[in-house]
Order: C-alpha cells, then structure tokens, then sequence
C-alpha cells in the first residue's frame, strides 16, 4: 500500500511540476529574448552616440574654419579700408595742391 501511495503522489507531483517547468523554461527564453534586444539597444545607442560625436567634431571644425574665414575676410576689409582712406587723403591732398596751383596763376 505504501509503494502504490508513493507512486500515487509522485504521479501527482510530476503532473502538477509539469505546468510549472513549462512556464519556467517559456520564461527562461522570454528573458533570453530580452536580454538579446537590450544588447541590440545598447549598440545602437554606442552606434547613434558615436555618430553623434562625429557629427560634433565635424561641426567643431567647420566652426574653426569658418571663424578663420571670417577672420580672413575681416583682416582684407580693414586692409581695403586703410588702403581707401590711404587714396582719398591721396586725392584729397592733390586736389588741395591743384587748387593752390589754380590760385597761384590766377
């Protein structure tokens, strides 16, 4: 009777453990499956940062270079401008010269 109620039990046992591994092993891939798209996040985010970071320094130097351009063009406007005041102080001064002249041989 003993043998025939151990047996009775772990019948019971196995059919009751049954639904219980089942989930256990569905769960098991489920978190499988997670851990697989958590991974296939983080490299996406290491991918977007470091084309972030690309972007950025591009960004950076076309700045600098822009700034130099920009420096570039200001340095030649000034230039331009001394020279302009440079010719019209010139011509300012040979037309008070002219002048004279005109009023000596009058």
């Amino acid at each position: 009777m003993n043998n025939e109620l151990l047996t009775t039990l772990r019948q019971l046992l196995k059919e009751e453990l049954e639904p219980i591994k089942s989930q256990i092993n569905e769960n098991t891939q489920l978190l499988s499956e997670l851990k697989t798209k958590i991974n296939n996040l983080e490299q996406g985010q290491f991918n977007l940062e470091s084309k972030l970071d690309t972007v950025s320094n591009k960004l950076d130097d076309f700045e600098t270079k822009n700034a130099q351009r920009h420096i570039e063009i200001i340095d030649k406007l000034n230039s331009d401008i001394e020279f302009i005041k440079h010719k019209e102080f010139k011509n300012e001064e040979d037309i008070f010269k002219l002048k004279k002249n005109l009023q000596i041989i009058k």
